[in-house]
């Protein structure tokens, strides 16, 4: 999360969370794996039940496959946005393109298996089909983009709670902020440096 310039000059950051193994504890292993993976769970399989959104053929939520594409489609941009933004504080190019790249995969495998999974011989089960019919109803939509957002605001809020309480979060957090300034003065500079130039070639 920090430069490596940071880190040789307060090396203590680095120990902290290196050969103190500060993230790789049981309490830490609980909050953070456990007790962050049964709220998204909660979120991601009991909202949409409860929401009562019929999105299935014939008005229902009956089929077994629309429901659990609904949960793990929630569950799938949870986790990626979760990885990229949340747990890694600092945000890079690598971060969007992973972001990018698992949802083109996503859309793209359930597109593919939308057309050439073979006809369900009987109800209950539906695939052939299903994610054109649900990428065309608003139903979905809402609850991938509401339902991750309860999910993502939750395991922010948890961050924060624990960043607070935890001196050695709490220092890395302020690191990480302080370089963020840093770069975004840097990058401001460099922005009306930019323009300085490209006036002063325009009147040249």
């Amino acid at each position: 999360d920090l430069k490596p310039s940071t880190l040789l000059a307060f090396p203590e950051l680095y120990r902290d969370m290196g050969p103190r193994n500060h993230l790789f504890t049981v309490p830490e292993f609980l909050r953070r794996v456990i007790v962050l993976g049964l709220l998204h769970a909660i979120v991601a399989a009991y909202f949409p039940f409860a929401g009562g959104l019929l999105m299935g053929y014939n008005g229902t939520t009956n089929d077994q496959f629309i429901n659990s594409l609904m949960v793990y489609s929630i569950m799938m941009l949870t986790v990626t946005l979760k990885i990229a933004y949340i747990d890694v504080r600092r945000w890079i190019v690598f971060s969007h393109i992973s972001v990018i790249l698992s949802l083109t995969l996503w859309f793209g495998w359930n597109g593919v298996l939308n057309h050439i999974y073979p006809k369900s011989p009987g109800d209950g089960y539906f695939v052939l089909g299903v994610f054109d019919m649900l990428m065309s109803k608003a139903p979905f939509w809402f609850q991938w983009i509401i339902f991750t957002a309860v999910a993502l605001c939750i395991n922010v809020l948890l961050v924060l709670v624990y960043s607070v309480r935890d001196p050695v979060e709490h220092k890395i957090t302020s690191w990480v902020a302080f370089e963020r300034r840093q770069e975004h003065t840097v990058n401001k500079e460099r922005r009306k440096q930019w323009m300085a130039d490209h006036k002063l070639g325009q009147l040249s």
